[in-house]
């Protein structure tokens, strides 16, 4: 199944069975814009580094590798409750686009993997900046990551490491209690860069049977007129619960029949 038809699916089954729940979920890269839009978002006091800084310099030593948790592949007709273990294993990874993952094995041979089969990466940052910003948002000291991020994004990581980077910033915003600029987000710095498909999860969707504020209900009537399907999607999301409940019905509908 598709990754665009798996979110939206996800979405429609969750939100009929999470009703007065909230379910959250923890061309490349413009590092100047995005600083502008973080210190308006996250500018915050944020708390003393030193213990995130000391955990991130543990991983300095040895780890040099990055690790994979692969999934087993779709069957037509099969019970997806029913399917057989993944797979893990360990490289050094090249590229992790919408399409595939190539990584060195131990060999130095390189390998080749489906996208949408991989369920899990632990990455092996390839700077101290970004390793620190990882370490605050383990430590969820998400304020933090304001003034740390743009200086990861800048450290010379190669562009899959940035997109992980980027779908941490989002959680945090989210986290936060910004969802309308986590939407932001994801959709100018995730979707707009042929995202690994595990990272839609990261998407802000609304998971609650509660109306959001104005200022995000405008943005997400914005969202639901793009003629962009991850747009779309995520403005539908926050707009079934409103005024709009019908136009956004409607919209998941047609989503459901495409082919991204």
């Amino acid at each position: 199944m598709k990754t665009l038809q798996l979110c939206i699916s996800t979405f429609l089954s969750r939100f009929h069975l999470a009703i007065g729940r909230c379910l959250r979920i923890s061309p490349l890269l413009a590092v100047v814009s995005l600083r502008t839009s973080i210190a308006i978002v996250l500018a915050c006091q944020h708390p003393a580094l030193a213990e995130s800084e000391a955990n991130a310099k543990k991983t300095l030593a040895v780890e040099s590798i990055d690790r994979i948790w692969y999934g087993p592949a779709a069957v037509r007709g099969r019970d997806i409750w029913d399917l057989p273990e993944g797979l893990y294993f360990e490289g050094k990874i090249q590229e992790f686009d919408a399409l595939r993952l190539v990584y060195l094995d131990d060999m130095g041979r390189k390998r080749e993997l489906e996208s949408q089969r991989v369920e899990r990466v632990d990455v092996s940052w390839s700077s101290a900046q970004a390793r620190l910003v990882h370490q605050m948002y383990l430590d969820r000291k998400y304020g933090a990551i304001a003034g740390l991020i743009n200086s990861a994004l800048a450290s010379g990581i190669p562009h899959w490491q940035q997109k992980m980077l980027v779908a941490e910033l989002v959680e945090a915003a989210d986290a936060l209690g910004n969802t309308r600029s986590a939407g932001g987000f994801f959709l100018k710095y995730l979707a707009e860069a042929s995202p690994p498909p595990l990272l839609y999860a990261t998407m802000p969707l609304c998971w609650t049977s509660g109306e959001a504020d104005s200022a995000l209900l405008t943005e997400a009537g914005k969202w639901l007129s793009s003629s962009k399907e991850p747009e779309s999607l995520l403005g539908a999301s926050w707009l079934l619960n409103g005024t709009r409940a019908e136009e956004a019905k409607q919209r998941l509908g047609k989503l459901k029949t495409s082919t991204n």
